[in-house]
Formats: structure tokens, C-alpha cells, sequence
């Protein structure tokens, strides 16, 4: 479906008037959206129309020739924040990362087999957390004070 078709089906025969009024454009660069005198009309009205039609605007997109119906569908997925991560899923992205730059030609430095084999070992031993550690971190998400330590203390 061409720009033009678009317009015409979900304006369901309203006037110029009207439609340029509901997306905020003039009423000209109305008459030249039905009557295909303009082949790529500018993104920001394309969304303006999309939403006053109370239609997707990815749908308008398409129908404007910016995104083919496939590149439509693909739906992004959301990167976590570094900050998010713990040691050891850091240690996985790292890994991954270098080995997707091995595969398409990166820096083979980075993602030699003894570089790589010391990340996988960290992500290995990372992950383990002694049992005073454990009860240290599980009193800093408490707010409580840090258990003492009996390694730590001084002897009396």
C-alpha cells in the first residue's frame, strides 16, 4: 500500500481540512499526500498521522516506504546497563563480545584462546563468593552494620 492509499483509507473521506487539522500540517500538504504528489513525506508527520488515526506508527512507516514490512516486524530487545551486571556477568559479556569480534574479523589479540580461556576461568572462580562474603553482602542489602569477622579481629 503506497503513502497515498494509506491517507485515503484511514482519513475514511474526511476533508483536507480535517485531517490537516488531527496531524497538524497544512491543508496542501494534505492534497498532495492523497493525490501521490509527494512520495516521501517527512517522518515526523508520518507519526503526527499515524497517531491522530490511532494507528501503529511503524504501520505508517511502511506505508511511507521507510521500513519494509520485515524490518517492521523485528522488535529490539533491551541491552542491560553495565552497572547492572555482577563480576561475573560482566566476565560473559566480555567473552561474548570478543568472541562475536573473532567471528567477524576483530582484534585477534582480544579473542585469542589463552586470552579467552583466562576470562572463562575468572567467570568460573568469580562467581564464587566465600561465606563471609555472602553474609557481608547480605547484611549491606539489609542496611545493617557488616558482621564481624572472625579473621579479621585482633587478637586480645
Amino acid at each position: 500500500m503506497s503513502w497515498s492509499e494509506y491517507v485515503a483509507r484511514w482519513s475514511s473521506g474526511e476533508v483536507n481540512r480535517v485531517i490537516a487539522q488531527k496531524v497538524g500540517v497544512t491543508e496542501p500538504s494534505i492534497a498532495r499526500w492523497k493525490n501521490g504528489g509527494i512520495k516521501s513525506p517527512d517522518a515526523k508527520q508520518v507519526a503526527a498521522f499515524a497517531r491522530a488515526y490511532g494507528r501503529p506508527i511503524l504501520e505508517a512507516f511502511v506505508a511511507a516506504d521507510f521500513l519494509t514490512e520485515e524490518e517492521a516486524r523485528v522488535r529490539p530487545t533491551a541491552v542491560p546497563s553495565l552497572s547492572s551486571l555482577d563480576e561475573v556477568e560482566l566476565i560473559k559479556e566480555i567473552l561474548r563480545r570478543a568472541e562475536e569480534r573473532g567471528e567477524h574479523g576483530g582484534d585477534t589479540a582480544a579473542t585469542s584462546a589463552p586470552a579467552l580461556t583466562g576470562l572463562r576461568s575468572a567467570a568460573r572462580t568469580t562467581g564464587k563468593v566465600s561465606k563471609n562474603q555472602q553474609r557481608q553482602r547480605n547484611a549491606e542489602r539489609a542496611g545493617e552494620p557488616e558482621p564481624d569477622d572472625p579473621d579479621d579481629m585482633e587478637p586480645r
